[in-house]
């Protein structure tokens, strides 16, 4: 036998030092020699390591050597094997960085965060490619389509129309599902991408009937022929796919060599240079903790990479920068500045970031290729009409008439109107049956009773049908292809028509309206026309009429004052702060003027201030973020060019262009904070000012985590989750369900989701503190001055939520978003919460605001339609008007030639 040497002995004593590796019966033993071998199964590194000679002078690192396994078919190291041998031969890589030597993993993922779409229409879904292929289709191959053959792929003339064809069939076959009589069968057959070669494709109509409700002439009920015969349904949903890893062309993630990524940290730093024993080191945590105690250098780890296991072979010391490179290397991550602090993570760049670039790019790529789809469809929609299609099977065949209709039909209009007389027999036989099976079907309290005595409305939808020698009887492809609107125009032309006509008008109407400004019986100088509505008969039993202005000299306040007395209104809210500018610093000061033309008249002077909506030039440290790093004007652009309804895109792009002032600042700035209580101890210490309104300061995306959406993703908040949680929110996952294209977006080796289970309720706790932070600090700054202090008003900004109105504001609890809001017109449906909500709102004066784009009449029919118990209103001129805001009061419209009735008590 061969005896133990000093050799296995300290190896069996090295494996003892790592009591958390889980070591199975057959993973070490004892040779007949006395020597040690080690099992091939569950191998893993830090087992051979254990079982290896220790190195006596070089420094090893390893994270998570327990969960690296021996690579499939690998012979397993020889016990003579050394620690950079044995770690090759577990698949890793092995770098030096000066003292200390790291074993790492081979690759690590990237995200493609530059992506440039190669190719839009790669990768184009079945229905999609369908629509792109009968755009390209020439008059003949149009009638083939129609025709009673269809169209194959030997009908096909260029490569981009066969490449189309061949995209709608599905690489993953689909079930076909028989339908009509005897439908039942063996094995249901499939559709896929082997069927292209000898399927035909035909696209027919389909006409759909709207029947009058009895009793209810708007009213409509839809019914279509059921397809009758033996044909095959393909499945609508399409059969489930790992999402890929590329999509139109370019790779947004892939598996890299793994190498040391650029650093926000200077491993160069003289601080660095530091000895750092780690003597006790178990975990990534205590390493980065005991290099930020020896270097001075405010150090965390993420979260998810805290808890790994770090492995030290050698001597324990070494200079801090060898380390912090090993470390980053073996977790295939970075060091990321966040305010003074580093942490470190997977990239410099935000993993939400990342994704959320991702999402940005599938969407923009998406949108245009739609875009190019629904103007293909426009143009074909001018040369050919789904009324020429053949019908569907079992329907009925249009009537001549009906025909010569629908193909007259222009612009985004889809239907006709016809009498059941004027139908084919075959449709009037069908029509009165299905009416009767309805009627018939009725019992009291349920069902609804159809007549044909109204007119008919008569629509067509396209249907596409597939023939394959492979299976046997026609497929329909409508739940597949869903070719809803093919043929039909998208409108977008006549609606950007009427656009640009409303403006012309609109802009005339305003022009007409400042001429006549003069001559308003109730503002300006007396008219012989007959007297409109008066806006103060309809205000008169409110405590409070206000008016938000700006003006913009002391002859344009003059005029404002003027107007307010003869019309009634008693609040002159002026307009002191906004753009993140004060308007006090003129001569004379606007403030002061107003208050000293108004003493004594019965018109308050309440002084408005935008808190958090500053101008575009807003210093960076005050701008407040989204995960992107953008701003709020930033973000607005991107989000009119992407509008999901293609109303920005498609329809208005000159307002899509044009630029946008209104930049958010944050409620965590120091610059923003100083500024506001500056100027509200100001206000609150000036002579005649009893009340000060608020409006922009509640910071809506701070009442709850937007989980990537939003805004708050600025260094100081940044900061203060990283230092509570040490996690830095950028890196919170924010894979987009409303992207059109599913990816994959995953990072494998930062994706311990588990230990963030805590961190998103915490960053939403943040966020919901900063908010009351930000407002208990206005609130205590108008307090704390004058006396007594000024009343604080405060603008409500539910989301999704309008209108919005001013409340009294003494509690910051009183701004609970989940708490039930009042309801603010008699319109509104009377819930018990809103209710309740209203009956403690009224012990508060709660000032509902009014826009200035209305007419007096729109105006006055708002004011006469308030819930009883309001204290008042406040119109706000300050969005287009300011010199003379009142002018907008002389807008009337041709429809609204009467006056109202004078408001319920």
């Amino acid at each position: 036998m061969r005896p133990r040497s000093a050799l296995h002995l300290g190896a069996a004593l090295l494996l003892l030092t790592f009591p958390s590796i889980p070591v199975h019966a057959d993973a070490i033993s004892i040779d007949e020699e006395g020597g040690f071998t080690i099992g091939e199964r569950h191998l893993t590194l830090a087992q051979a390591l254990a079982a290896s000679e220790p190195p006596r002078s070089d420094i090893y690192l390893i994270v998570g050597a327990e969960q690296i396994s021996l690579p499939k078919d690998a012979a397993p190291p020889a016990p003579e094997d050394r620690v950079r041998r044995i770690g090759e031969e577990f698949g890793c890589i092995v770098r030096d960085f000066h003292d200390v030597t790291a074993i790492a993993p081979a690759t690590m993922t990237v995200l493609n965060t530059s992506p440039k779409a190669q190719d839009p229409f790669a990768d184009t879904p079945a229905s999609d490619a369908f629509q792109l292929l009968v755009s390209m289709l020439d008059d003949s191959q149009w009638r083939m389509l129609g025709g009673p053959e269809g169209i194959g792929l030997s009908d096909l003339t260029t490569d981009e129309q066969r490449q189309l064809f061949t995209d709608i069939f599905p690489i993953t076959p689909i079930t076909l599902f028989p339908q009509g009589s005897g439908a039942e069968e063996e094995k249901d057959p499939t559709l896929s991408r082997e069927n292209a070669a000898s399927a035909r494709l035909r696209l027919s109509h389909r006409t759909n009937y709207a029947i009058s409700v009895a009793g209810q002439p708007n009213a409509k009920y839809g019914i279509s022929p059921p397809a009758g015969g033996r044909y095959y349904q393909a499945s609508q949903v399409p059969p489930w796919q790992p999402a890929p890893d590329t999509i139109y062309g370019v790779t947004l993630r892939s598996a890299a060599p793994n190498v040391l990524k650029d650093s926000d940290l200077d491993y160069d730093r003289d601080e660095l240079g530091a000895v750092v024993d780690l003597s006790g080191v178990k975990t990534v945590q205590d390493l980065i903790t005991r290099i930020g105690l020896a270097t001075r250098i405010e150090l965390y780890a993420d979260r998810r990479y805290e808890t790994q296991s770090v492995t030290i072979l050698g001597p324990r010391s070494g200079r801090a920068r060898d380390f912090l490179k090993a470390v980053a290397l073996c977790v295939r991550g970075t060091y990321r500045q966040v305010g003074p602090a580093y942490v470190l993570t997977n990239d410099r760049l935000g993993l939400g970031t990342r994704q959320s670039i991702i999402t940005r790019f599938l969407l923009e790529t998406d949108m245009g290729r739609r875009q190019a789809i629904v103007d293909a469809n426009d143009r074909m929609s001018e040369t050919h009409h789904l009324a020429d299609q053949p019908p569907a099977i079992s329907d009925f065949a249009l009537t001549g008439s009906q025909q010569t209709e629908f193909s007259a039909l222009n612009g985004s209009a889809q239907s006709i109107t016809t009498p059941l007389e004027k139908m084919s027999p075959e449709q009037q036989d069908f029509v009165r049956k299905a009416v009767q099976k309805n009627n018939n079907a009725i019992t009291p309290g349920n069902g609804t009773r159809l007549t044909t005595d109204l007119p008919i409305d008569l629509s067509l939808s396209p249907s596409i049908s597939l023939t394959s020698p492979s299976i046997d009887g026609v497929v329909v492809l409508d739940g597949y292809l869903q070719p809803n609107g093919l043929l039909q125009a998208s409108g977008r032309a006549e609606m950007l028509k009427k656009y640009h006509a409303d403006t012309i008008t609109f802009a005339a109407a305003m022009k007409k309206a400042q001429e006549a400004f003069e001559e308003d019986p109730e503002i300006g100088a007396p008219a012989s026309r007959a007297p409109k509505p008066v806006l103060a008969e309809a205000a008169v039993s409110f405590a409070r009429r206000a008016v938000l202005v700006r003006p913009d000299s002391v002859k344009s306040l003059d005029r404002i004052i003027a107007v307010m007395k003869r019309i009634g209104l008693n609040q002159l809210w002026l307009d002191v702060f906004s753009g993140g500018k004060s308007h006090l610093d003129g001569k004379p000061n606007l403030l002061e003027a107003a208050i000293a033309k108004t003493k004594g008249s019965g018109i308050a002077i309440i002084p408005h201030v935008n808190a958090l909506n500053w101008g575009a030039d807003a210093p960076l440290d005050a701008q407040d973020l989204t995960i992107l790093g953008e701003n709020s004007i930033q973000e607005t652009a991107w989000n009119n060019k992407i509008a999901p309804d293609e109303f920005y895109q498609y329809l208005l792009p000159d307002i899509a262009a044009s630029p946008n002032t209104n930049l958010r600042v944050s409620p965590a700035s120091p610059i923003v904070q100083d500024t506001l209580t500056t100027l509200l101890r100001r206000l609150a210490a000036t002579p005649g000012v009893t009340d000060i309104a608020l409006s922009n300061a509640s910071a809506p995306d701070y009442e709850a985590d937007q989980r990537g959406a939003g805004m708050g993703y600025t260094p100081t908040l940044r900061l203060a989750l990283l230092r509570r949680d040490h996690v830095d929110p950028v890196d919170f996952e924010t894979m987009s369900y409303y992207a059109q294209e599913p990816m994959n977006q995953s990072v494998p080796e930062f994706a311990n989701q588990a230990s963030l289970s805590s961190v998103h309720d915490d960053w939403t706790a943040l966020l919901v503190n900063t908010r009351s932070a930000f407002l208990q600090t206005l609130l205590s700054s108008v307090r704390e001055t004058g006396s007594p202090p000024p009343n604080l008003f405060l603008r409500t900004e539910p989301p999704f939520q309008t209108p919005t109105w001013y409340g009294l504001w003494s509690d910051p609890r009183s701004l609970d978003p989940h708490r039930p809001k009042p309801r603010t017109t008699l319109s509104e449906k009377p819930t018990p919460p809103a209710q309740y909500a209203h009956r403690r709102w009224r012990t508060n004066i709660v000032i509902p605001v009014f826009w200035s784009d209305q007419s007096r009449e729109q105006l006055i029919a708002a004011v006469n339609a308030l819930e009883p118990g309001w204290d008042g209103f406040v119109l706000d001129f300050t969005i287009d008007s300011h010199g003379d805001p009142f002018s907008a009061l002389a807008k009337r419209k041709r429809s609204e030639k009467s006056a109202l009735p004078a408001k319920t008590p």
